[in-house]
């Protein structure tokens, strides 16, 4: 082992001598209170923190993402509620953009007639055809219903109700006799100037 010098051994004796000789004492109560006062906050500017928080790894627990997937659920359920129409719905609003397009006049025609299985609508719009327009049951409003596309001019109708029963529009105005013991109800489609028939 090498040996220390002479005068190194002077300075280290005297320096063991005087941290020996030094009192120790408790720091005040109020002396971490008084630093830590001192100490103020780093105030980091808006991008610095965004960065901050990027970088921040995040842990994600099933508790952490059961509200956000609750609410997300409730969102597309109401969403899909206020949204979903029934395919005879998305059938009519088809028919009617596609008819106004060509000039006809949309006519929505609707029977209350709940404990019917089956509604068409007859008339003179498609020369009296055996096949009749069918119409739609549409829950909501508890009616039957159907959109037809027609020109201006005036024409007679009538409900077929479950392939046998013929039955006069009980809303129309407009009626007349069709000679066979049945009633017509007439519909008068106009230009917009006040003469067709409130349906």
């Amino acid at each position: 082992m090498e040996k220390i010098p002479t005068n190194v051994e002077k300075d280290l004796s005297r320096i063991a001598g005087l941290i020996g000789g030094i009192r120790y004492s408790e720091p005040p109560d109020s002396l971490s209170e008084v630093v830590l006062g001192k100490i103020r906050p780093k105030k980091l500017g808006l991008y610095k923190r965004l960065w901050r928080r990027l970088r921040t790894p995040l842990t994600l627990t099933p508790l952490k993402l059961l509200p956000a997937g609750v609410s997300a659920m409730a969102i597309l359920i109401l969403a899909a509620t206020l949204l979903w129409r029934p395919p005879a719905e998305r059938i009519v609003t088809q028919r009617i953009s596609e008819v106004s397009e060509q000039g006809s006049r949309t006519v929505m025609l609707t029977l209350n007639w709940p404990d019917a299985s089956d509604v068409e609508v007859i008339g003179s719009f498609n020369g009296w055809s055996r096949d009749g327009v069918r119409m739609n049951w549409d829950k909501d409003r508890g009616l039957w219903v159907v959109a037809l596309n027609l020109r201006k001019g005036s024409y007679e109708y009538a409900f077929r109700v479950n392939g046998k029963e013929i039955v006069a529009d009980p809303k129309a105005i407009l009626h007349r006799d069709d000679g066979f013991g049945h009633r017509n109800s007439i519909l008068m489609v106009g230009n917009g100037n006040g003469n067709e028939t409130r349906i």
